[in-house]
């Protein structure tokens, strides 16, 4: 999810070093709403039976609202609605689509849940692999800001 982010709003020229950090949120704010569907999947997964037999909602309710509401106000900063995307004057075109429905088209394996086990070693390897796009991508931009393609903030 986050490469893909990231590659779509490069592409766009609406990525700046600075901003890298509201994609990494992005990107694992999306992951934590999967997790919580992965575990909202039958009706009766969403209220728990305490010790002492009171039904309540499960956290796992709480953990999906606050994760999708995560997903809509960090996506809106970083231009994946329409209106941010508006107020910055980037235009989709209409091959394209929208750049929320791109990142979605290009990150269909995202939705396969990873098993817990592996999490903490996924974990792992992704901020080595996030340290190295991140170093990747600053001389990139760096490359295209010095070549005049981004325009000065």
């Amino acid at each position: 999810m986050f490469k893909n982010a990231c590659s779509i709003l490069i592409n766009k020229k609406m990525l700046h070093p600075e901003d890298i950090h509201l994609v990494v949120i992005f990107a694992q704010e999306y992951w934590t709403y999967l997790q919580a569907v992965k575990n909202l999947q039958k009706s009766e997964d969403h209220i728990n039976t305490t010790a002492s037999g009171y039904l309540q909602p499960s956290p796992w309710v709480n953990i999906r609202n606050t994760a999708q509401k995560s997903v809509r106000e960090v996506g809106s900063l970083i231009g994946l609605d329409p209106f941010s995307r508006g107020r910055m004057g980037v235009k989709d075109t209409e091959e394209e689509g929208g750049l929320l429905e791109q990142l979605m088209g290009r990150s269909e394996k995202v939705h396969q849940v990873e098993p817990e086990e592996d999490f903490l070693e996924r974990q792992r390897k992704r901020e080595e692999d996030l340290n190295k796009w991140m170093d990747e991508a600053s001389k990139e931009y760096e490359e295209k800001k010095n070549s005049g393609e981004y325009n000065n903030r």
